[in-house]
């Protein structure tokens, strides 16, 4: 029974130890970079497609001008409808 116990606290000491350790090493901490594999996380502010109304952040998304406004889209099908939309309405 003893050495069940000893077993026991030493199975849950590795664990205390191995979550600290993963922790630690998490993306997380100050001055790491994400782990491969990981989304991104994303940062900025939100912008509506003006086509199905799904939300983007500027970052690498699809754009079209009209007039002085830039509008951002969720994909190149969108901003495809856009255009195709822009230039029946002139």
């Amino acid at each position: 029974m003893r050495l069940l116990v000893r077993v026991m606290v030493l199975v849950i000491a590795i664990l205390a130890a191995l979550s600290m350790l993963r922790g630690a090493l998490s993306p997380s901490a100050p001055g790491r970079a994400p782990a491969t594999g990981r989304r991104k996380e994303r940062t900025g502010k939100l912008l509506k497609d003006p086509v199905c109304g799904t939300y983007v952040t500027a970052e690498g998304a699809p754009t079209a001008r009209r007039d002085s406004e830039v509008f951002y889209f969720c994909s190149d099908a969108c901003r495809q409808q856009f255009l195709v939309g822009s230039s029946q309405e002139s």
